[in-house]
């Protein structure tokens, strides 16, 4: 099934997130993908100013899932939904620099995914 990509309104990218290996979450993500409403994922995160020393998306290799469009009943249907997908991003790129974790609570809870090369 095909997915489209959506940035929630205010996303900021830099031109270093269109690298292959940057760009390439996003298209796993967009694959592995499951009963999001409107076959739409939605990206909540690209650049952002350091929240922290060692802030991925500070250097443009991190990305934030929105999973509250996860068409399951009830928050921890969604939440397990969310870890489910983050195992099938996980199998397919067997590579221990893309990392994957859903985290938050209650409404914050999102898909955090970021290329780590060191």
């Amino acid at each position: 099934m095909a997915v489209e990509i959506e940035f929630k309104t205010g996303v900021k990218l830099r031109s270093a997130h269109g690298l292959p290996h940057v760009w390439r979450m996003l298209e796993v993500a967009a694959e592995t993908a499951e009963n999001l409403a409107n076959d739409t994922m939605v990206v909540t995160e690209g650049y952002r100013d350091a929240r922290h020393p060692d802030d991925a998306h500070t250097w443009c290799l991190a990305f934030d899932l929105r999973i509250h469009n996860i068409q399951l009943e009830g928050s921890l249907a969604r939440y397990n939904a969310a870890w489910a997908w983050v195992k099938r991003m996980r199998a397919v790129h067997q590579d221990p620099r893309y990392q994957f974790v859903v985290h938050g609570e209650g409404a914050n809870a999102h898909i955090h995914m970021e290329f780590d090369p060191r």
